[in-house]
């Protein structure tokens, strides 16, 4: 009961500040009607991808090689998600992953991004996970207590991603998010026979060496 009370009240407040047309929008949109996929509900900050990573398998789906900012405002993503009726709202409720058909902090997505996962953590306050190669916005410290920041590397050199910035250097973005209080993770894939198995070991010492300066050392090693 006290779940289904905590998604109405987040419903009604939301309605509150959005108009008629806003809201029709958003339950239009699938947000608001697909089921959570295993790791959470997916939140598409924008559609396409320029950054055109080798294994990346949009373009497969038919997703453009530019990208486009998602269509809802920041109110309205949070009121399609509290709308979903596969989602439970809360500090307990549906994880909600942040990323999917595009890079989250792109130049075009990241205001949006940011502006997603704050109204997602003002009005509903569920848990809150992104995923990202680019580097991640220290304001994200700001946003949610709890919030995981998943550092995406296939292999250290980047060759798999030379558009994205190099590995170290996310890595070490991380490591200043570490010291804000922020829970930043190593999030190692896809797992590329021959080239990311024969890394394995020199991926998992840097992760255990976040300060700047060791990271960067240990790298060039």
């Amino acid at each position: 009961m006290e779940v289904w009370e905590a998604k109405q009240k987040a419903i009604k407040v939301l309605e509150e500040k959005l108009g008629e047309e806003e809201r029709a929008e958003a339950r239009r949109d699938h947000h608001a009607k697909r089921p959570p996929r295993p790791c959470g509900i997916t939140v598409h900050t924008g559609v396409g991808c320029p950054l055109a990573c080798a294994y990346c398998y949009i373009y497969d789906m038919g997703f453009p090689g530019s990208v486009k900012p998602y269509k809802l405002t920041p109110l309205q993503m949070a009121y399609a998600i509290a709308t979903n009726p596969y989602v439970a709202v809360g500090a307990w409720g549906t994880l909600v992953a942040v990323g999917s058909v595009t890079e989250p902090f792109l130049p075009e997505t990241r205001e949006k991004a940011v502006g997603y996962m704050r109204a997602i953590a003002e009005y509903l306050g569920n848990p809150i996970q992104i995923s990202t190669k680019m580097l991640p916005p220290l304001e994200l410290a700001e946003v949610q207590r709890g919030l995981d920041v998943l550092i995406s590397v296939t292999d250290l050199e980047g060759r798999l991603e030379p558009k994205a910035p190099r590995p170290v250097e996310r890595l070490m973005a991380g490591a200043e998010l570490l010291k804000r209080g922020i829970s930043v993770t190593l999030f190692v894939r896809p797992i590329v026979p021959g080239v990311t198995d024969r890394e394995l070991m020199r991926l998992l010492t840097a992760r255990g060496k976040w300060d700047s300066v060791e990271l960067s050392s240990a790298l060039c090693e």
